[in-house]
């Protein structure tokens, strides 16, 4: 993972609004994603009003945002689905 601004960890939990208009629920297992978010460290928002989208689609944002940076801290979170 690499990040643009105020993340130090290796990975991250971020949810996303609910809602037909912003709601992001494309998240899919293994695929690289540019998002935007809002919150606390410990609790992250996002959804498409936050114009979250898969990575290879932003490229403009991405030149704009210029050179990533890999996180400091590593971490192994464990999701257990209920």
């Amino acid at each position: 993972m690499e990040v643009w601004k105020g993340v130090e960890t290796s990975q991250v939990v971020k949810t996303t609004v609910s809602g037909a208009s912003c709601g992001y629920e494309n998240f899919e297992a293994g695929e690289a994603y540019l998002g935007f978010a809002y919150g606390s460290e410990h609790q992250l928002k996002t959804g498409r009003c936050e114009r979250t989208n898969v990575l290879s689609a932003e490229g403009d944002d991405v030149a704009a945002l210029g050179e990533p940076y890999a996180p400091v801290k590593q971490v192994d979170y464990v999701w257990d689905s209920v």
